[in-house]
């Protein structure tokens, strides 16, 4: 099973992503979408060794210590085009601005899932994102452009409030992940 724990935000209440969506529209050639319902927020990535056995344990824990964490705001901060640590823009997406309960929630996340006996796969610091799609050829300087102008221009409207936490479970078929959702969980209980 290729399983990860992440953070689903509404999306219906960002006109940001709209206007993001809107001016890609057509540019299909430089960036695979992430289809809008896919869009979250990874806390662990456990790969593809994971046992129902494992999925379960990890399940009943979070939903143990969920419990006691109450839901919580969080904010976008920048666009980017790729991570910090590399050169060539490959992604389009925004970076999360790590809070307190944020970073709490990540910790216990990974914490249980060690638990568990599956090891998150990660290559970095928490660098809390959200993708919006993969660069597949270089995008042209004018797109480029609007994706920071829309950015700068809706600043103030790019708080989500987190209230769940999913379990998934992500199948590639033909270059797409198929998300199959095995748990979630309500923060706060």
């Amino acid at each position: 099973m290729r399983i990860y724990i992440g953070i689903f935000p509404d999306t219906s209440k960002l006109p940001l992503l709209d206007r993001v969506y809107d001016e890609l529209t057509g540019f299909e050639d430089h960036v695979q979408f992430t289809p809008r319902e896919q869009l979250h927020f990874s806390l662990a990535f456990l790969g593809d060794d994971i046992s129902s056995g494992q999925v379960q344990k990890i399940n009943s824990d979070l939903q143990s210590v969920l419990a006691n964490l109450k839901p919580f705001e969080y904010q976008l901060t920048h666009l980017s085009l790729n991570f910090p640590m590399h050169v060539e823009p490959e992604w389009v997406m925004y970076f999360i601005k790590k809070t307190e309960n944020l970073q709490r929630l990540y910790l216990e996340t990974i914490r249980i899932c060690r638990e568990a006996g599956a090891v998150p796969i990660t290559s970095y610091d928490f660098l809390p994102h959200i993708t919006i799609g993969k660069i597949v050829s270089p995008l042209p300087n004018d797109i480029t452009a609007k994706l920071y102008n829309i950015h700068d221009e809706f600043i103030t409207q790019t708080a989500f409030t987190a209230t769940e936490v999913r379990v998934v479970e992500s199948t590639i078929i033909e270059n797409l992940s198929v998300y199959n959702p095995l748990a979630t969980i309500q923060l706060g209980g």
